[in-house]
This record gives C-alpha cells, sequence and structure tokens, in this order.
C-alpha cells in the first residue's frame, strides 16, 4: 500500500520537546500508510538523542525517516530545511508539526483526510490551536473561525497576512504545492515561510477549516522565534524586512493578480512596525 501522508517535522535544539511531539505524531488513530520525517538540523543539545530513543522504543505503523545533515541547513536560507525534507516526502499530502508544537487528537490525520478527499478542489485544511505560554495552555483562538466547518476565502488568508493557520494545524495537497515551490524554487528557498505556505496553498479554492481544537503552539520558550522578536528590535526589523521581499515576491510569482490584497496587507504590517518603532523610540528619549 502507498504512503498516504508524509508528516513533516523540523528540529532545532528542541530536546525538551521533541519526544512529546513525536509521539503525538506516532500515535496517530489512521486506517491508511503514513510516515514521519524528522529533520535534525544539527541541535547543540542532545535532541538526535532523544529522537534516536523514541524511534527505537516504537513499533507502530508509521513508518520514519530521520534526516541528520552534517551542516546546518538553515543558515543557507530560511526554508533551506524545508527543502532539504522534500526529496523525502512520498505522501500525497503532507502535514506539518515543528519539533516545539505537538498534537492533541489521536484522529487529527484522519479527520484532515477526510475533509481534503471530500472537497477535492481545496488544497490546505487547518484547525484552531490551543497556546502553551509559559507552562499554562491556554485559548487565544489562535486559528478560530467559528465552531462549524466551513471554506475559509483565499482573501481572507492573504489579507490576515499569514496569521489563519497554526503552523501545526496545516495539511495540504503534494501537487500542487510540488508544482508551485518548484517553479520558483530559488524563492521559496530563501521566503518559504509559514505565512507564505498559508497563502500558497489556499490561493484560488480557498482552505478547509474543521473546528475542532488538535494542536497545541508552543510561545515565547526558550529559543524560539517568537521570544527572539520580542526581545531583539534588530530580529524585529530583519523580520519586516524580509517580510517585505515575501510580499513583493509573490506579487510578482502571481502576476499581480491579487495585488491589491497584497497591498493591504503591507500596509497594515508597515503600520504596526513603524507604531511600535516609534514607541520604542519615544521610550528612549525619556
Amino acid at each position: 500500500m502507498s504512503t498516504k501522508v508524509s508528516v513533516i517535522c523540523t528540529c532545532y535544539n528542541h530536546e525538551k520537546y521533541i519526544e512529546q511531539t513525536l509521539l503525538s505524531i506516532l500515535n496517530q488513530t489512521v486506517d491508511f500508510e503514513y510516515e514521519l520525517l524528522i529533520h535534525d538540523d544539527c541541535s547543540s543539545d542532545n535532541s538526535r538523542k532523544v529522537i534516536d530513543k523514541v524511534f527505537n522504543e516504537y513499533s507502530g505503523k508509521c513508518q520514519v525517516k530521520r534526516i541528520y545533515p552534517e551542516e546546518n541547513i538553515y543558515s543557507k536560507g530560511s526554508s533551506a530545511v524545508l527543502f532539504n525534507m522534500l526529496p523525502h516526502v512520498d505522501g500525497e499530502y503532507i502535514a506539518f508539526c515543528e519539533g516545539d508544537d505537538y498534537w492533541v487528537d489521536d484522529n487529527k490525520l484522519q479527520k484532515q483526510l477526510k475533509a481534503l478527499e471530500y472537497h477535492k478542489d481545496i488544497n490546505v485544511c487547518f484547525h484552531p490551536s490551543l497556546t502553551l505560554l509559559k507552562g499554562d495552555l491556554v485559548d487565544k483562538k489562535y486559528g478560530y473561525q467559528g465552531d462549524l466547518e466551513k471554506k475559509i476565502s483565499y482573501q481572507y488568508v492573504i489579507k490576515k497576512g499569514g496569521d489563519t493557520m497554526p503552523m501545526a494545524s496545516m495539511f495540504i495537497r503534494k501537487e500542487p504545492f510540488f508544482d508551485l515551490i518548484y517553479q520558483h524554487e530559488d524563492f521559496f528557498k530563501l521566503y518559504g515561510e509559514h505565512s507564505v505556505l498559508q497563502i500558497i496553498n489556499s490561493i484560488e479554492h480557498g482552505a478547509w477549516y474543521l473546528p475542532e481544537i488538535m494542536s497545541v503552539y508552543r510561545s515565547m520558550h526558550e529559543g524560539s522565534w517568537s521570544l527572539q522578536q520580542a526581545q531583539d528590535p534588530a530580529a524585529e526589523e530583519r523580520e519586516f524586512t524580509y517580510y517585505k521581499i515575501r510580499i513583493l515576491g509573490l506579487n510578482k510569482i502571481y502576476n499581480y493578480k491579487y495585488w491589491k490584497c497584497f497591498l493591504v496587507i503591507y500596509l497594515k504590517k508597515s503600520k504596526k512596525y513603524y507604531r511600535k518603532k516609534i514607541k520604542r523610540w519615544l521610550t528612549a528619549k525619556v
């Protein structure tokens, strides 16, 4: 039987969290073949030892693939890790779960596969996530779009600036995704961020929303991108620069067909960024 779903999991210095992440994936209840690809990007902690321990003790149906590069891949581009994993993907669908997030529903993959098998014109399915903040699980309505299943328009996803779908909730069709990113490989290797993945997989056909909370997003922990952003204004400035490049690049890839939507999010992001920058400047003057 061929592989139906490939789960992509990226890890970097996630020693404290990676076991919970992997077990939440390996313990899925499914009636199809699926695989787990784990990419450890030369962690300086004991992440690889933890990964090996989990897999050595596992005897379930999920096929596992360990990708252990000899040098850090992220340094070659923010999406270089993803591209390093894609040649190993055998499934018709791809699910994502970063090494510091985890799933909380053992039927998550089964539910999302059923949704996209039924809605054949839609390429991405997502759901809400809880947020783990300083050790407490809180419902910040991340990804919440109401209590009913429904289609979310691509215009909404674009205008939200890629803040619609928790990464650990995303479930996509492989073929249209591969077709697009390999046509523009140079761009997506550098700028295929979480926000971009949401947009490109929902453009034209929208996204299918499931209301069940099925994952947890770990926020503001040591080493996380969210904490770096909060603590380092320079990191925030770099991200804003990259954000502009991403938006302009996507606009060009789609031949400016969606320029109005992209303009809205560009102005929204710019307003937020400069407001924070002015506030820091005024605080420093006091």
